[in-house]
C-alpha cells in the first residue's frame, strides 16, 4: 500500500506558523504591558511621594510642589490610559492565539482521523493479502495430500 499522505499538509503548516507568530505577538504585548504596568506604579509613586512631602516649605516651594504633583496626576492618567490600551492589545492578541490554536487544532484533528483510517484500510488490506495467501497454501497442501 502507498505511503499516507495528508492532502492538507501545506494548510496545517502554514496554521502551525500562525499560531506560533500569534504566540509571539501575545508575548510582546504582554511585556508592553508589564512595562507600561511597572511605569504606571513608579508614576504614582512619584506622586505619593510629592504629596506626602511635609515639610514647612516657602510659598515659592509650595507653588512648584502643587504645580509637580498636577503634572504627576496628568501623567498618572496618560499612564493608565497607555496602560489601559495595551491590555486591551493584550487581550486581543490573546483571543488571536486561542483562535490559531483551535484552527491548528482542528487541522491536526482531521489528520489524525484520515491517519486512522488509512491504518485501518492498510490492516484490512494486509489481513485480506495474508488471508489468500493462507487460501493458496492450504489448497496447495490439499491437493499434494
Amino acid at each position: 500500500m502507498k505511503k499516507f499522505n495528508f492532502r492538507l499538509e501545506p494548510v496545517l503548516g502554514y496554521r502551525k506558523i500562525l499560531e506560533e507568530q500569534a504566540a509571539l505577538r501575545q508575548v510582546k504585548a504582554q511585556e508592553e504591558y508589564r512595562q507600561n504596568h511597572d511605569v504606571l506604579c513608579e508614576t504614582r509613586d512619584r506622586l505619593a511621594c510629592a504629596v506626602m512631602d511635609n515639610q514647612v516649605l516657602s510659598p515659592f516651594d509650595m507653588f512648584n510642589r502643587l504645580a509637580y504633583c498636577d503634572y504627576m496626576a496628568g501623567e498618572v492618567k496618560k499612564k493608565e490610559t497607555a496602560l489601559n490600551l495595551s491590555r486591551r492589545k493584550l487581550e486581543k492578541c490573546h483571543k488571536n492565539l486561542v483562535q490559531a490554536v483551535r484552527d491548528r487544532t482542528v487541522m491536526d484533528k482531521l489528520r489524525e482521523k484520515k491517519l486512522s483510517h488509512y491504518n485501518h484500510a492498510a490492516t484490512t488490506a494486509e489481513q485480506k493479502e495474508t488471508d489468500e495467501v493462507a487460501g493458496r497454501q492450504y489448497n496447495k497442501n490439499r491437493k499434494s495430500s
